[in-house]
């Protein structure tokens, strides 16, 4: 069971999830909480995740955000990258890594805080307290999934299909086609788990389950659509 709010236990006054001081008397609500301790919460984030996302918003510094994000980038300046390889069908050569640099990890990181800003006003509406980088730090680390393929899959990629399974020229499936679709299925379940990692993300900061959903799938799908459709 979780909570957004904490009750000072002094003066009772309701105050947000982030407050270390009560809002009335300034007495001290809960431990204080200087760093986010990166491995710990990425385990933490899988087993659980609000309880994960509760130390990342009552933490004073957001450290790693800007790896993190940094990693994002990549990620889907990569994705651009290849998903547009396969969908060319005019085969002109016309995309870049630079195109991809722009479409693919820029446009994921505008999405990243724009979906943070729009998060932060439905809640204010709602009359639910929350902090802009509270939601930029915790959508960015439902992103971890996709960091942990990233990070840990990508040797095996270039290993396996050398840069072939970027350009997909020949595609991995005519290479080695078993090992191929498994590693195309755990990108699939990473992905799906980034999913569930942002619905949980916006259930810790409002407790609407179906606002959540609704937050989650809508992030999820431009995410996609964009990265599918964006010119190149």
């Amino acid at each position: 069971m979780i909570d957004n709010k904490i009750i000072c236990s002094n003066c009772k006054t309701v105050n947000p999830l982030y407050s270390l001081n009560c809002n009335n008397c300034r007495a001290f609500l809960r431990p204080k909480i200087s760093n986010i301790d990166f491995w710990e919460t990425t385990w933490q984030l899988f087993y659980e995740p609000t309880k994960a996302y509760t130390k990342i918003i009552q933490a004073e510094k957001k450290n790693y955000l800007l790896l993190i994000l940094s990693l994002i980038f990549i990620k889907f300046s990569l994705s651009h990258y290849t998903i547009h390889q396969f969908v060319d069908n005019n085969n002109d050569n016309s995309i870049t890594i630079y195109s991809s640099l722009i479409w693919g990890g820029g446009v994921s990181l505008l999405l990243i805080f724009s979906f943070s800003l729009m998060l932060f006003i439905v809640l204010k509406l709602t009359k639910t307290q929350t902090r802009y980088k509270d939601n930029i730090a915790i959508i960015s680390y439902s992103f971890t999934p996709l960091i942990l393929s990233f990070l840990f899959l990508t040797p095996f990629h270039i290993a396996l299909f050398g840069l072939y399974w970027y350009t997909l020229n020949p595609m991995p499936v005519i290479i080695k086609p078993l090992v191929s679709y498994i590693l195309y299925f755990i990108e699939v379940v990473f992905h799906l788990w980034l999913l569930v990692l942002l619905f949980f993300s916006a259930y810790v900061q409002s407790l609407k389950k179906i606002l959540s959903i609704i937050f989650s799938l809508f992030f999820f799908i431009v995410l996609f659509v964009a990265l599918i459709n964006l010119p190149f």
